[in-house]
Formats: structure tokens, C-alpha cells, sequence
């Protein structure tokens, strides 16, 4: 006996066996391109929350936590972190990179570690804003079922668009796929301000707790 539909299209409810999926949320599915571009605007809502939904999932039931946690260390070290950011860009030298620049700091999150030595930072990276915004544009591209290239840009220019007078930092924890967007104040006298060279050294030395070894760098 030849296989029974069993799935119906959700724009326009053909019930077929060879019905494909979402692509961004893998939930609901469709019958061709036409009716899942025709469905996209009652579906877009769902589908943003069923890819949130997902990944709350696979992260686990401590993702809020982790986010919390992580903001909760970028308050405790913010003083630090915002020295370190204002060597990573050397605005005391070249004040321009502050509407230019985005800095990304990869941390790793300690369970059970006492606040506020609650995370490790195991690398950094200094990305241009275009090359920040080319990769938005790509990750926009390779996900066109999620999310639409247009929202996508209106989100990155929402979070990371050049602020006047401040440093733009990401925290990333690479393990738990989760970030933390913050700004630094750039201080009045920065150009007095003496560049460190071993910004990167020195700021991991102050987020990890005395007595503990500074873990080594991890370049992906």
C-alpha cells in the first residue's frame, strides 16, 4: 500500500507525503517555494520564536542564567574592561576607531565559580564595523527561511551601530552560543591616556580569581 499523506501544507493545506520543512525553524512545512514566500508573513512571528525555542533548548534550561551571569561580570570588571577595550582599539592614538571598530571579547563561562570571577576571557578580536556588517549581511544569506536580511541589518544596526563618544563591545561565550552587547564611555582625557600594549594579558589577569593560573589563549 503506497505511503498516505499525512502532512498538510500550511498555506495551502494540499496534504502530500513530500512536503519540506522550514528551513529556519524546521517546524512548520510546505508544498513549494511559492507557498512558503506566500505564508512568510503569518509565519515569520512563529518561526522567530520556534528558532528561540530551539535554541533555548539546546542550551539547556540555565540559558537565562548564563546570560545573566554574564552580564553581571561585565558590571563587576566594567572599569577593566573599558580600560582594556580603549588599548585594544589605541583610540588614545587613533580616536577614529571608535565609530569604526567593534571589539570582541570570547569568554567562557566557570560553573560554580563565586562571583565575581565567574568567567575566563580565552581570546579577543578587533573587527572592522563593515566586516562586523558583511557578516551579519552572510549569516542573513545562509539562513533566508529565519530572519530576513532586512530585520537582520535593522538589528545590527540597532545593537552595534557607531554611539558617539563610546567603545562597542561584544561579549561572546563561545560554548553556550550566547552574547552580551555593551558600550564603554570613552574618558575625556583618553588622549593623556597611555596605550598598553599587553591590554589582552593584563585584562585576563584581572578577571581571574587570585591564586589561578590565567588560562592560555584559544585561537579557533
Amino acid at each position: 500500500m503506497p505511503a498516505q499523506p499525512t502532512e498538510m501544507c500550511e498555506n495551502c493545506t494540499v496534504s502530500r507525503i513530500d512536503l519540506r520543512r522550514c528551513a529556519g525553524c524546521g517546524v512548520v512545512r510546505y508544498c513549494s517555494k511559492e507557498c512558503q514566500k506566500a505564508h512568510w508573513k503569518t509565519h515569520k512571528p512563529h518561526c522567530v520564536l520556534n528558532v528561540e525555542m530551539a535554541k533555548a533548548a539546546e542550551m539547556g534550561p540555565d540559558h537565562s542564567m548564563r546570560l545573566e551571569a554574564l552580564g553581571k561580570w561585565c558590571d563587576a570588571f566594567s572599569g577593566v574592561l573599558g580600560a582594556a577595550s580603549a588599548s585594544a582599539l589605541n583610540i588614545m592614538n587613533f580616536p577614529e576607531r571608535v565609530d569604526d571598530s567593534v571589539l570582541f571579547l570570547f569568554v567562557d563561562f566557570l560553573p560554580g565559580a563565586k562571583a565575581p570571577y565567574t568567567h575566563d576571557i580565552v581570546d579577543a578580536e578587533l573587527v572592522p564595523l563593515a566586516v562586523v556588517r558583511a557578516r551579519a549581511l552572510a549569516e542573513a544569506a545562509a539562513f533566508p527561511s529565519g530572519e530576513p536580511p532586512a530585520q537582520r541589518l535593522a538589528t545590527f544596526e540597532r545593537t552595534l551601530a557607531p554611539r558617539p563618544g563610546m567603545i562597542r563591545v561584544l561579549l561572546r561565550d563561545r560554548r553556550f552560543s550566547l552574547s552580551y552587547t555593551t558600550p564603554f564611555v570613552v574618558a575625556r582625557n583618553i588622549r593623556q591616556c597611555k596605550h598598553d600594549p599587553l591590554w589582552f594579558e593584563h585584562l585576563q589577569m584581572c578577571v581571574t580569581r587570585p591564586g589561578r593560573a590565567v588560562r592560555p589563549r584559544e585561537r579557533p
